[in-house]
């Protein structure tokens, strides 16, 4: 995810590239920019506004921290903190600091997810949502396996669909070894449930479908569909691309200038991680 932020930096224009650090020496080679093994080093010498922590899960809160201290604002990969207490925390510290913490659940800004919210009034009231995301395992697995891996984007774009907490009702889960490999989860809220099936194997998918007492709403992320279905007929609406990586950096630095709110852009990450913590416990 470092090189794919990376290069989002360099096509959009919301940033311009300070430096890489990388424990990795062979990874900095050629990159054109400032580069370090060393994050303090780099933070000290470079002196940037804000940083992209891309790195495994377990160190989210500690490399975050270092940038804090720093003072930088910062755009932190999914998920938030693999523990719903320390993301609480960590997120508490960069709001009393006066620093942007911003998730990177880069989904919300695929533009099929967004234009399915901005058009989910059409089919009325929400009683059922979809998700079903499939991918080849990682080269490597963090604790969590898939659930804090593939499943915890839908986690959060489902929340942003029904607009209220949800709660896990039921999860079964299969595992290779000591991994999570698949999951399936019912959650629900007050006059609705939802379903999040994801797991790793090597045909890719990665479906949403919302249902409301009129209708259908069904968006394919990966083929860039998206599809209404009502009593009336069948329409097909076209969906301008939009880069999700470049939108995310975006509103980033808008939330940096104040003028994107991230505190409640942040609060479905964290209760996403929140999610898949009792869907763990199952």
């Amino acid at each position: 995810m470092g090189g794919f932020h990376r290069d989002a930096v360099r096509r959009g224009k919301a940033w311009s590239l300070a430096g890489v650090v990388d424990l990795d020496p062979n990874r900095l080679m050629g990159l054109g920019c400032a580069v370090d093994c060393d994050l303090e080093r780099a933070l000290g010498a470079l002196r940037p506004d804000a940083v992209v922590v891309a790195v495994p899960p377990e160190l989210h809160e500690s490399i975050a921290r270092v940038c804090l201290a720093h003072g930088c604002h910062v755009l932190l990969e999914k998920p938030i903190c693999p523990k719903f207490q320390n993301a609480s925390r960590l997120a508490d510290d960069f709001r009393r600091a006066g620093r942007v913490l911003f998730g990177g659940h880069s989904e919300r800004f695929h533009p099929l997810f967004q234009a399915l919210r901005a058009r989910s009034a059409m089919v009325g009231e929400i009683v059922r949502v979809e998700a079903v995301r499939y991918g080849p395992l990682p080269e490597r697995v963090s604790e969590g396996g898939v659930v804090m891996d593939l499943a915890i984007h839908d986690l959060d774009l489902v929340r942003r669909v029904v607009g209220v907490p949800l709660r896990v009702e039921g999860a079964e889960i299969e595992r290779i070894g000591w991994t999570e490999a698949r999951m399936l989860a019912e959650l629900a809220w007050d006059g609705g449930k939802a379903l999040v099936d994801a797991g790793w194997r090597l045909e890719r998918q990665r479906v949403l479908c919302v249902t409301g007492k009129r209708g259908t709403l069904e968006a394919d992320l990966l083929g860039r569909s998206l599809v209404l279905r009502t009593p009336c007929g069948e329409e097909w609406i076209k969906v301008p691309w939009s880069d999700p990586l470049e939108a995310e950096q975006a509103a980033f630095r808008a939330a940096c200038e104040g003028m994107f709110d991230a505190e409640a852009d942040l609060a479905p990450q964290i209760e996403a991680v929140e999610l898949a913590e009792r869907i763990l416990s199952f």
